[in-house]
C-alpha cells in the first residue's frame, strides 16, 4: 500500500507512552492543560481549547457567530474549500442564509480586491479559509469592512502569518480553527483546537464542547457537544509543540 502520508512521529511518543501507561486515556490527564498553555505561549492568543479534530472545532465557529451576534442575515463561505467547512456551516444556518463567495483563480482562495470586499452585504460574517496554505490578510479585510463579522477556519493554514502574527490570532476575526489531522504539520492522528480572544466565546464554548455541562457538574443548561480532545493525542501534540520551531520548518 503506498500512503498518502506517513506522519513522523517517532520522536514525540514518549508522553503519549506515558498518558497510556498512567491510565489518564480519556480527556482528562496532564498532556490537555499542558498543551494548551504551551500553544497559547506559542501563538500569543488568549483562549485555546483542544478538540477531537479540526472539523469540530470549525462548527464551533459557526455555534460563537451564532451566540455572539445572533441577528446575523448572511454567512459568506468560499468555494473550492474542504467540504467540512460547508458541512459544519449547515448544521447551524439554512442554506437560504449563505452564500458562495467569488474565488480568485490565481490562489485557488477568495477573492480580496476593495471592490469585491466592499460589495459584500451589511450585517453578514465571512467565514475565511487558508485554503492549501494560502493565508488571507484577515486585518488588512477588517480595516476595509469593519462592520463584517470574520472568523477563521484555519486547518491547513496553522503556522502561517499574516502581518507578522500567527494567522486565525488576530484581534480582527472572532475565533478560528486548527486541525491537527495526520496530513498537517503538527499531528495528533485527528485532533484540532479552538482559539479566540473573546472571553464570552471563550465560555460558551467551553461548555458547548463538553455535552454543554455548567459550572455545577452534570448540569448540563446548554446543548452541547462531546468535542473533547483525549490525553493520549495532547500528549502527542505536547511532545511536537516543544520542538515547534522544527516542525515549523518542515
Amino acid at each position: 500500500m503506498i500512503t498518502i502520508y506517513s506522519p513522523e512521529i517517532t520522536s514525540y511518543k514518549k508522553s503519549a507512552i506515558n498518558a497510556i501507561e498512567s491510565g489518564w486515556i480519556s480527556n482528562h490527564g496532564e498532556f490537555v492543560e499542558k498543551s494548551t498553555e504551551l500553544l497559547k505561549n506559542i501563538l500569543n492568543v488568549k483562549h485555546i481549547i483542544l478538540m477531537a479534530n479540526g472539523t469540530c472545532s470549525t462548527h464551533c465557529l459557526f455555534i460563537s457567530i451564532k451566540y455572539k451576534y445572533p441577528n446575523i442575515t448572511k454567512i459568506y463561505v468560499p468555494n473550492n474549500v474542504y467540504v467540512a467547512a460547508w458541512n459544519c456551516c449547515f448544521m447551524e444556518y439554512d442554506k437560504n442564509q449563505v452564500e458562495v463567495m467569488k474565488i480568485n483563480p490565481d490562489t485557488w482562495n477568495l477573492e480580496t480586491n476593495y471592490e469585491y470586499i466592499k460589495s459584500l452585504d451589511n450585517n453578514s460574517a465571512i467565514l475565511i479559509v487558508h485554503n492549501l496554505g494560502n493565508v488571507i490578510n484577515v486585518p488588512r479585510l477588517k480595516k476595509l469592512r469593519p462592520d463584517l463579522i470574520f472568523v477563521e477556519d484555519n486547518c491547513e493554514g496553522f503556522t502561517g502569518k499574516y502581518e507578522n502574527i500567527f494567522s486565525g490570532t488576530s484581534a480582527s476575526s472572532l475565533c478560528s480553527s486548527i486541525s491537527f489531522y495526520a496530513n498537517k504539520i503538527i499531528t495528533t492522528g485527528e485532533g484540532g483546537a479552538f482559539l479566540t480572544n473573546d472571553d464570552e466565546v471563550y465560555n460558551y464554548i467551553k461548555k458547548v464542547f463538553s455535552q454543554g455541562m455548567s459550572s455545577i457538574r452534570y448540569l448540563h443548561d446548554t446543548h452541547g457537544f462531546n468535542y473533547r480532545m483525549t490525553n493520549i493525542q495532547a500528549a502527542f501534540l505536547y511532545e511536537q509543540l516543544n520542538d515547534f520551531d522544527n516542525n515549523d520548518n518542515k
